[in-house]
């Protein structure tokens, strides 16, 4: 017997169709497999790449929380009308653009981040129970980072997403 699972099934409609007794087992058990699948033989590499990404995001948070002064054309700093300094907003703003670059590596290196297109699986009942667990897993967890990510997206205002070309490397 098969069962294809697509993204929108619920946790209950997954246990049934694979014999978990309920749903917080289809999701638990969906959840240990994609924790499994997405480290497995990668830890060191994994942890070194979370390590570059930290040493960037620090030098980018150093560079919004304390942006140059904004200088005119001639090469004076700028004042407001009181005499305090101006900072150049552009930069906070960039490197704000630049953290939310690094939270997405971030995700996408922990699998965190569900795929744009739609996933089907076929998923024999009779094969090894612990394959057919975490494919329904899967699929079941796939389905709720999508929701989640849908959620996020209508979250941010168009006014706070800026895009900005870096050109340099950082260092």
């Amino acid at each position: 017997m098969s069962h294809v699972l697509r993204g929108q099934d619920t946790y209950r409609e997954i246990a049934e169709a694979l014999g978990f007794a309920n749903e917080g087992g289809a999701k638990r058990s969906a959840d240990r497999g994609l924790k499994a699948v997405q480290v497995k033989g990668n830890e060191g590499l994994i942890a070194e790449v979370r390590a570059r990404i930290e040493e960037n995001r620090e030098f980018v948070r150093g560079k919004r929380d304390n942006p140059p002064l904004k200088v005119s054309p001639a090469g004076q700093p700028v004042y407001d009308k009181q005499g305090n300094p101006v900072y150049d907003d552009a930069v906070a703003l960039a490197a704000a653009s630049e953290l939310r670059k690094l939270d997405q590596q971030t995700i996408d290196l922990l699998g965190l981040a569900a795929p744009r297109r739609s996933v089907t699986a076929t998923i024999e009942l009779g094969l090894d129970e612990r394959l057919a667990a975490n494919e329904q897993l899967l699929q079941a967890r796939l389905a709720e980072l999508m929701a989640e990510n849908e959620r996020l997206r209508r979250e941010i205002e168009p006014g706070h997403v800026h895009e900005i070309e870096v050109l340099g490397e950082a260092g």
